[in-house]
C-alpha cells in the first residue's frame, strides 16, 4: 500500500514512543489501517478511552506502520494536552495546545508555514487546507478532549470538507460525537496480553518476578497498561518489592497515577455528578438507574444525565441490561478521595455527609505539595485544612479565616449551618 506521490523525498515523522513494547490491539490496528487507506471514505478515526489505557501508544504505532508502508508522505503529530504519561513519569510540556487556533498554527509550523492561525478565520482554514492538500497527510491529534466543547464544534466544522489527501487520527479521553467519524473504544488488556506486558517490562528493568506477582500486578491495575508500566518502572527505579510498590505506584507521591488519570476529569464535574460518583463508589455490584436512584435519592432526570456524563468520560460503564457500575481504577481514586477529604470509609458513610458545603480535616501525606490558594503557602503535615464541598478546593485553616466564600467556585460560608458542628 503506497501513496500516490510525485517525489522520492520522504520526511520522517516525529512520533512519541512511550513504552519499550507494544502488545495486543491487533484487531483495532487492522480496522484503523483499513480506514486510513486512500480508497476508504472515512476521513476521521477517533481512538477513545480512559487515560493510561494506551490510546497514544496505539496511535503512535499505527502512524509508524503507515510511515513504514509509505501510506502517507507527511505525518503531523500535535499534542493538545500539556501533560502525558511515559513508562516511568508524568511529562509536562511547555508548548501546550489548548485552543483549536493553536492546533492549526502547529499544523502550519510542521509545513514550515509559521503563522498564528485564527480558529474562526475561514481564510486561515483555507491556508491549512492548501498545505494539507499538497501531499497525502496523516494528522494525529493527541488528547483532543482538552479542547473546550465550543472548540470541538469548530474542529468538527473544519473536517466537514477536508482535502481528499487528508486523514485524521484522534485520541480522546471522553466520547466525542462527530458526524462521519469511526469511533474505536479501547478497554483494558486481556489477561494473557497483560501478563506478557508485565513480563517484558520486568525484563526491560532487569527484575525477577514470579507468576504470582505478575497476576497480582494484573489484578491491582485491572489490565490498564499505563498503570502496569508505572508500577514496574517504580520497582525498577526504586528497588522496592512488588508488595511495597503496589500502593505507592498508584496512590502515593504528588504525581501519582490515579491523580494523573482522574484529577482533571473530576474537576470538570458539577456538584451533583460528583456526589453521584461518590455514591457509586459505595455500590459493590452493577445496578439499574432505578436501583441507584433508591440509594442516591436524586431526581430521575438528574440521575440519568449524571450517568450519561460519567459514561462519556469512561468513569462508569453499562451493560446490555442497562446496569451501571463504577470502573475499577476510578473506583480506587474516588475511595481515596473520600478518605482524604474526611468522608471516612465509603462503606458506611451517611447520605447527609454528601450535603456538607465545607468540612475540616487533618492534612495527610496526600496533600503534601499543595499550596493554599489564599495564603500561597504550602500545606504542612499535621495542620488543619478546610475543603469546599462544591469544587473540592483545599485551603489551610488559617487561609480560610480570611474569606467568606470559596474564591474558586464562590460557594458562601454562610451556607454552613452551625460553626463546624460536624468536624471530622
Amino acid at each position: 500500500m503506497t501513496a500516490n506521490d510525485k517525489s522520492d523525498i520522504w520526511e520522517a515523522p516525529r512520533l512519541p514512543r512511550l513504552y519499550p513494547i507494544f502488545v495486543d490491539r491487533d484487531q483495532q490496528i487492522q480496522i484503523i489501517l483499513d480506514a486510513l487507506r486512500p480508497d476508504s471514505r472515512i476521513s476521521l478515526v477517533l481512538v477513545e478511552g480512559p487515560r493510561g489505557i494506551g490510546k497514544t501508544s496505539l496511535t503512535s504505532e499505527i502512524a509508524r506502520q503507515c510511515w513504514t508502508e509509505k501510506v502517507f508522505r507527511k505525518i503531523v503529530w500535535v499534542r493538545v494536552r500539556d501533560n502525558f504519561l511515559t513508562a516511568n513519569r508524568i511529562v509536562w510540556q511547555s508548548n501546550i495546545r489548548r485552543s483549536f487556533g493553536e492546533v492549526l498554527s502547529a499544523i502550519a509550523d510542521e509545513f514550515g508555514h509559521y503563522h498564528a492561525a485564527d480558529q474562526s478565520s475561514r481564510q486561515d482554514w483555507q491556508t491549512i487546507y492548501y498545505l494539507l492538500a499538497q501531499q497525502p497527510t496523516l494528522l494525529c491529534l493527541d488528547n483532543l478532549e482538552a479542547l473546550s466543547d465550543s472548540e470541538l464544534d469548530i474542529f468538527a466544522d473544519f473536517l466537514r470538507c477536508p482535502p481528499t489527501t487528508l486523514k485524521c487520527l484522534v485520541t480522546s479521553g471522553k466520547r466525542l460525537d462527530i458526524d462521519g467519524a469511526l469511533p474505536i473504544q479501547l478497554g483494558p488488556l486481556g489477561r494473557e496480553h497483560a501478563i506478557n506486558f508485565i513480563r517484558y517490562m520486568a525484563i526491560h528493568y532487569g527484575l525477577e518476578i514470579t507468576n504470582s506477582h505478575m497476576r497480582k500486578v494484573c489484578d491491582v491495575t485491572y489490565g490498564n497498561p499505563g498503570a502496569m508500566g508505572w508500577l514496574m518502572a517504580l520497582v525498577g527505579r526504586s528497588g522496592l518489592s512488588i508488595e511495597d510498590a503496589l500502593n505507592k505506584a498508584l496512590r502515593e507521591s504528588q504525581d501519582n497515577f490515579l491523580s494523573f488519570c482522574f484529577d482533571e476529569t473530576v474537576k470538570t464535574l458539577d456538584q451533583s455528578v460528583r456526589r453521584l460518583l461518590l455514591i457509586l463508589a459505595r455500590i459493590p455490584k452493577p445496578l439499574s438507574p432505578d436501583g441507584i436512584q433508591k440509594i442516591a435519592k436524586m431526581p430521575s432526570t438528574e440521575l440519568r444525565e449524571g450517568l450519561q456524563k460519567l459514561s462519556q468520560l469512561f468513569l462508569v460503564y453499562s451493560d446490555s441490561l442497562g446496569q451501571y457500575w463504577l470502573a475499577p481504577l476510578p473506583g480506587a481514586y474516588v475511595k481515596d478521595l473520600a478518605d482524604s477529604l474526611g468522608y471516612g470509609r465509603l462503606d458506611y458513610v451517611d447520605h447527609s455527609y454528601f450535603e456538607r458545603p465545607f468540612w475540616r480535616s487533618k492534612i495527610s501525606a496526600q496533600f503534601l505539595g499543595l499550596t493554599c490558594p489564599v495564603t500561597r503557602q504550602p500545606l504542612k503535615l499535621g495542620g488543619e485544612i478546610v475543603v469546599c464541598g462544591n469544587c473540592f478546593t483545599v485551603y489551610s485553616a488559617a487561609g480560610w479565616e480570611y474569606v467568606e466564600e470559596c474564591p474558586v467556585c464562590a460557594q458562601s460560608y454562610e451556607e454552613v449551618t452551625g460553626k463546624w458542628s460536624q468536624e471530622r
